[in-house]
This record gives C-alpha cells, sequence and structure tokens, in this order.
C-alpha cells in the first residue's frame, strides 16, 4: 500500500505537477509591500514650514 501511493506520488510531480514558479510569489510580495508602504507612510509624516523670505 506504501509503495503504491509513493509511486503515485512520484509519478504526479514527475508528469503533471506544473509549478507557478514566481507567480505564486507576486501576490505575497504585494500585499507585504503595500502594508509597508503604508506603514511606512504613516510613521514618516512630514510637514514644510515656510519661513519668511
Amino acid at each position: 500500500m506504501d509503495q503504491d501511493f509513493s509511486a503515485l506520488i512520484n509519478n504526479y510531480f514527475q508528469y503533471d505537477y506544473r509549478d507557478r514558479g514566481i507567480k505564486k510569489w507576486r501576490g505575497f510580495f504585494l500585499s507585504d509591500h503595500t502594508s509597508a508602504l503604508r506603514k511606512m507612510d504613516q510613521e514618516n509624516v512630514y510637514s514644510e514650514k515656510s519661513y519668511p523670505k
């Protein structure tokens, strides 16, 4: 039974499985990146002061 299962799994990864590569990580990067940018934007509040000429 274990050999049949191992053969099935090996067959699947050799012939049927298609790795999407970087495509599967872009969603993670995008959400992490945008949340980090929002946090950075909130922390770095900058207001300009006008000085007399």
